[in-house]
């Protein structure tokens, strides 16, 4: 049996696809690493999408979002698999 650990994530959620699509758009220009996953379950996001990034990338990640305008849900730490 694997023995996965879980990890802090840092999550935000959108109520669209087309702000989600942004937000990886964005990051991928920005260097900024991290990936599209379907919305946790503990947390809700219209879309069903999600951005999934270390912890440490919220300072930019913020940053991100004000400055290019990405309408986001929510911002959460989440333990995630």
């Amino acid at each position: 049996m694997l023995n996965r650990q879980k990890k802090t994530r840092l999550i935000v959620t959108f109520a669209s696809v087309t702000e989600a699509m942004q937000m990886e758009e964005t990051c991928k220009k920005a260097n900024i690493n991290g990936r599209l996953i379907p919305t946790p379950k503990e947390l809700s996001g219209g879309c069903g999408l999600a951005w999934s990034c270390a912890p440490e990338e919220e300072a930019p990640v913020m940053a991100l979002l004000n400055s290019n305008e990405i309408h986001f849900t929510q911002v959460s730490l989440l333990e995630l698999f």
